[in-house]
């Protein structure tokens, strides 16, 4: 339990805003106010857009649903919903932390050129129009182009259609859309054929912000990624053509350890999910 013998509160951690609107779906199945069991809870998590595709997804989700009924009575109240909401988010956020951990790692990318990377990508999210109110981290591939043109990248007609190949080959999960994994993918690719002379363009760059200038790169959802920036000037060696150079640095830190405490942490849920919890009195399988 992660109150440790704490009330657990209400709403799980949810904003108020959010818990409001999850109240709203849960009585519009929980007709009598005796709370949710069985093919109610598979139909109520379908609406809001979970899905449990696999037999070993649907176990989890049957062990949680058991060990959420805390008062034993057969069904899911919403406060017992709101915690199992809760963890499947939380399941969720991890997974996707461990997934971007692996497409930067399978890119051939250093973690400390990543993190330069991180606030081009974040600005980007923030000025995207497809992105804009989504809450999504992630840019459109049509919007990709926009991206590149806020640090002057800017190609031609041949260099275009390489690019779209590119885009093709790193949106792993095809949802026509890249999040900030895909995102390092397809740099990788760009910096190791200097595509659109990015190698200099990001020296230029470098070179701007050593001297006090700041690029124009708004970071909305550095709140919502749990990462916390400060700012760090680094110097370059415009010859070095080992790694990135500096493109946007801001010692994102904290954000390294959370992708790798987030790997640690998705393997240890899903080996206490494999051994498996006591159960409590709630099925989802008649």
């Amino acid at each position: 339990d992660l109150y440790l013998g704490e009330e657990r509160p209400a709403t799980a951690g949810f904003a108020d805003s959010d818990a409001k609107g999850f109240k709203g779906v849960f009585e519009l199945y929980d007709k009598g106010g005796s709370g949710l069991k069985a093919r109610k809870l598979w139909h109520i998590m379908g609406s809001l857009g979970f899905q449990f595709c696999s037999i070993g997804e649907q176990k989890e989700l049957i062990q949680w649903v058991k060990e959420e009924d805390r008062d034993r009575s057969g069904s899911i109240d919403f406060q017992e919903f709101m915690h199992l909401l809760r963890r499947i988010t939380e399941k969720s956020r991890l997974e996707g932390r461990r997934r971007e951990h692996r497409l930067i790692s399978e890119s051939g990318m250093a973690l400390e050129e990543a993190e330069e990377w991180l606030g081009v990508f974040q600005g980007a999210v923030g000025i995207s129009s497809s992105a804009q109110g989504q809450g999504e981290a992630s840019i459109h591939i049509q919007d990709m182009r926009e991206l590149f043109e806020q640090i002057g990248l800017k190609w031609d007609a041949d260099s275009a259609r390489q690019m779209k190949a590119w885009l093709k080959e790193v949106d792993e999960d095809t949802n026509g859309r890249i999040d900030f994994g895909e995102f390092c993918s397809l740099v990788q690719r760009m910096w190791d054929s200097n595509f659109a002379d990015i190698k200099r363009i990001s020296a230029e760059v470098l070179a701007q912000t050593a001297v006090g200038k700041t690029l124009d790169t708004p970071r909305p959802l550095a709140a919502a990624l749990d990462i916390r920036s400060s700012s760090k000037d680094r110097s370059c060696n415009d010859n070095n053509d080992s790694g990135h150079s500096g493109l946007l640095r801001n010692g994102h830190r904290s954000w390294v350890a959370a992708l790798a405490e987030a790997a640690d942490r998705a393997l240890a849920l899903s080996r206490h999910a494999a051994e498996g919890a006591p159960g409590g009195a709630v099925s989802l399988e008649s």
